[in-house]
């Protein structure tokens, strides 16, 4: 009899303490019921995009296939003009602008697309060599004041580290096609002899003199320096 007195006792307790426990660890499911509509999940972040990093890859890619073209040609036009030494830094920053359209063109197709030259694109008029240093100086400075920094802000917004990368090291090597273009145009008498000029293979730095260890912007060795001249 007391036996059953002391269950019959306990059994408020008990449901007591069973809903308590349910309170603290399933009050939400308790409180809705189980037809209530369950919370919305958050919404899945869109996946990342390289629209921009694309478009500026593009356009990066057909200012060094045109500016290649055009130093081409005004290398030859110096040869014919005697002078030979301005030919030698005209097909060099024509190599090191090669350099650079393979290094946009490996990120495009890193980016499943297929490198092209935008039919709009042009080059300018092969004149005199001291009227395409000029043109060239021109080139040059577009490209490393505007061009290639706005390529690196559009890849780095896209979160595209490696392409921002292909950006900043094309600027340094613009860099220096644009001093040697202003010294040549600048001195022109004095490059009527011919000269070695030296350009990085993978990401087409330039040099006049090979007195270094390794490559200042891609950190290669000297021998992946090929002479130009």
């Amino acid at each position: 009899m007391n036996t059953h007195m002391n269950i019959l006792r306990a059994a408020p307790v008990a449901v007591a303490i069973g809903l308590a426990t349910a309170a603290f660890w399933g009050a939400p499911a308790l409180a809705q019921g189980p037809n209530a509509t369950p919370p919305a999940a958050a919404p899945t972040p869109p996946p990342p995009t390289n629209d921009k990093t694309l478009d500026a890859l593009q356009a990066a890619y057909t200012n060094a296939i045109k500016a290649a073209e055009f130093y081409g040609k005004a290398g030859k036009k110096a040869d014919d003009e005697g002078f030979a030494g301005a030919a030698s830094l005209l097909r060099a920053a024509e190599r090191s602008e090669t350099v650079h359209a393979s290094m946009f063109a490996a990120h495009i197709t890193t980016l499943k697309a297929t490198p092209t030259v935008r039919k709009d694109a042009g080059t300018p008029e092969v004149k005199t060599t001291k009227e395409n240093l000029a043109a060239a100086l021109k080139l040059a400075n577009a490209a490393r004041e505007t061009d290639l920094p706005a390529g690196r802000r559009a890849a780095e917004s896209e979160g595209n580290r490696n392409a921002g990368h292909a950006f900043k090291d094309a600027r340094e090597g613009v860099i220096e096609l644009a001093r040697g273009f202003k010294d040549a145009g600048e001195t022109l008498d004095q490059w009527k002899k011919k000269r070695d000029f030296f350009v990085g293979r993978t990401c087409g730095y330039m040099v006049e003199k090979l007195d270094l260890q390794k490559c200042p912007v891609c950190g290669k060795g000297r021998d992946d320096f090929e002479k130009v001249n």
